[in-house]
């Protein structure tokens, strides 16, 4: 049996059909065999493609912290980890339910295309031209359903945070005003962009995800412990842990790092290496704190006044 359609997305849903004109995309969850037949995705779906929906899930909940931590009262960091919690469960909620949404509709199972190179990602580009007239539309999501159920949790994330967050802030923040709906605007605002970035960017995201995660945690970890003033190394360790806010924020930080180690490896081959790995994770905090004293700016600038 050869190949009847053009192209590398064209398929038929019917063996006997023979005429090449008949060839379009598949339906929704199929995808076109190596002879052209549209066939049902009913594979098991990878780890790797498990943690690449982590990973969009991860970083919806890091912009939706931020903007808690950015407008919201930081006098109270109970009242703060509360707001958090809200966070967390308006992100997992979303998730759940896009996973219920996606076929095997009502389980927490997902069956899936085969991702086989980037090209996957980018069907739109490679419509063949047939007879040199007429380019045949063969545009699907052959990376089922990694493309489709992120857009499904952004846009479940609005109902959920709309109905949660009000019920966690009512009694506990005291400007309702300013610290309820100034996270909830920014969300609006944040959540729009992020499906413009995986409408363009996911099949570059899918690959570099692990760098892109481990990179982000990196800096925006230096950044956070930059900002105390001690240069001791314990009193820093003791004001960044037992501050509530930088606790969690330093918590969301490993959280990431982890991520990214796990992203880049085979959690299943090796359990040792796994968790040799993870003792990892601490590393950019404890070097930061301890070579603290050696990059404080006066100590620079008292430097280069020396030697000039």
């Amino acid at each position: 049996m050869m190949k009847l359609c053009p192209g590398s997305y064209c398929g038929v849903g019917d063996a006997s059909v023979t005429d090449i004109r008949n060839c379009s995309a598949c339906l929704w969850g199929y995808r076109p065999t190596k002879y052209s037949i549209c066939e049902k995705c009913v594979n098991a779906m990878p780890v790797y493609d498990w943690m690449y929906l982590g990973f969009m899930l991860l970083i919806s909940f890091v912009l939706h912290s931020i903007a808690i931590d950015v407008q919201t009262n930081r006098k109270s960091s109970f009242k703060m980890l509360w707001m958090y919690l809200s966070a967390v469960l308006e992100t997992v909620a979303a998730a759940v339910c896009s996973l219920l949404l996606v076929r095997p509709v009502g389980s927490l199972e997902l069956q899936s295309c085969t991702v086989e190179s980037i090209q996957d990602w980018y069907p739109v580009f490679f419509n063949p031209l047939i007879f040199y007239t007429t380019r045949l539309n063969c545009t699907q999501e052959m990376v089922y359903p990694l493309y489709t159920i992120v857009m499904i949790f952004y846009a479940l994330q609005v109902p959920a945070m709309l109905l949660l967050r009000p019920i966690f802030s009512h009694r506990l923040l005291s400007k309702q005003g300013v610290d309820t709906c100034g996270p909830i605007y920014s969300a609006l605002y944040f959540l729009p962009i992020m499906v413009l970035v995986h409408s363009i960017a996911a099949g570059i995201l899918y690959y570099c995800y692990p760098y892109v995660t481990l990179l982000i945690s990196g800096i925006s970890l230096a950044i956070h412990v930059s900002q105390y003033d001690e240069e001791n190394a314990l009193e820093l360790l003791l004001k960044s842990l037992y501050d509530g806010r930088s606790f969690a924020i330093l918590t969301l930080h490993w959280l990431l790092h982890a991520f990214g180690i796990l992203a880049l490896i085979d959690i299943g081959s090796n359990v040792v290496l796994t968790g040799c790995l993870m003792l990892l994770v601490p590393v950019p905090y404890l070097l930061y704190i301890l070579t603290a004293k050696h990059t404080c700016p006066r100590r620079i600038d008292a430097v280069l006044a020396l030697t000039s």
